[in-house]
């Protein structure tokens, strides 16, 4: 689910599901301006996706 919920243009990782499939990337980015702090997941670290085997 990691991967549904990050973004492939600012690497914000959401909540929620994002329309990778349609819009490619998360709603603010599409539209062209900045998220907002509260609508996304604060993390230190740099996000990683590994699949299973």
């Amino acid at each position: 689910m990691a991967a549904r919920s990050t973004c492939a243009r600012c690497s914000r990782r959401y909540d929620y599901c994002l329309p990778l499939r349609t819009v490619g990337c998360c709603d603010p980015c599409a539209r062209g301006y900045e998220p907002t702090p509260g609508t996304y997941v604060l993390t230190t670290t740099p996000v990683t996706h590994r699949l299973a085997a």
